[in-house]
């Protein structure tokens, strides 16, 4: 439905989201290369189709299976008295679960987990392309759901629970009880300011009717989860709203303010609904 993909931004080895580690030295690389080139440079519909096939069939048969022996390599290490960290979830995911149970070498504070990456680019969700703002992000923001290293769906995210009417129809249901962060005012500090303090620092007004958030006054519900959904599926503030085709209509419950509705349609094509 988004139009036709093109292999040679994601396969070709001096392309930026090369799936072949970026180099054509592997067996067959350069044969890769060469029938993506083809494609690129072929307008006849039905040649170029044929040269995908040809290409298809010799990622499959010739460069998949030797892929594991050219991929990189991710280590991690983390100190002997870190407990509860698992591999398999991102940092993010495993914060609620790490802790000390002792002091390594130069630690002061067992409580305290210092993080940092200067290499993020913005912090705006609608902008996100890179992995450390996208690191960073995952830090200060909670998502509407989480999901477990295979995919799965959990229920400790923003959203909690769910149920499905049919294949195009789902509900979903927000936490009760959790809060906007508060909005400090931060646009004159810098790296050299003194600690916020919530006692003492001012808080920064611009929300609805000059409202400020102290943390347990604004409470999340659903309309905040339409405004995400919507602000992501919107072409104009969303260079990326293609990935969001499917969302046929969402609309909040007419009863419980921590519940919204979401018609699901894979192909706008076609009469009926189809699920994504």
């Amino acid at each position: 439905p988004n139009g036709e993909f093109d292999p040679f931004s994601h396969f070709h080895s001096e392309s930026g989201n090369d799936y072949y580690s970026g180099s054509n030295d592997m067996p067959y690389g350069a044969e890769s290369d060469y029938l993506l080139e083809q494609a690129l440079q072929t307008y006849d519909i039905e040649n170029r189709t044929e040269i995908i096939y040809d290409w298809q069939n010799l990622a499959m048969d010739k460069i998949v299976p030797f892929l594991p022996l050219f991929s990189l390599n991710d280590y991690i290490a983390t100190w002997a008295n870190l407990k509860g960290f698992n591999s398999s979830w991102t940092l993010t995911d495993n914060l609620p679960y790490i802790y000390f149970n002792s002091y390594h070498p130069g630690q002061e504070n067992m409580s305290e987990l210092i993080l940092a990456d200067n290499n993020w680019q913005t912090l705006n969700p609608l902008s996100i392309i890179d992995h450390s703002s996208d690191f960073v992000s995952s830090l200060v923001n909670e998502p509407l759901i989480k999901l477990s290293p295979d995919g799965v769906p959990l229920r400790n995210g923003l959203i909690d629970d769910w149920e499905s009417i049919n294949e195009s129809y789902y509900i979903f249901h927000l936490r009760d009880n959790v809060f906007w962060n508060p909005s400090y005012n931060v646009t004159e500090r810098d790296v050299n300011s003194d600690p916020l303090n919530p006692l003492t620092d001012n808080l920064m007004e611009g929300l609805k009717y000059n409202q400020t958030s102290n943390g347990t006054n604004i409470q999340i519900t659903a309309i905040d989860a339409l405004f995400t959904l919507l602000s992501f599926s919107n072409e104009i503030v969303n260079e990326q709203s293609d990935n969001y085709f499917w969302m046929k209509d969402i609309f909040l419950d007419p009863i419980d303010n921590l519940s919204f509705h979401l018609i699901i349609d894979g192909n706008e094509t076609s009469t009926e609904l189809d699920p994504y």
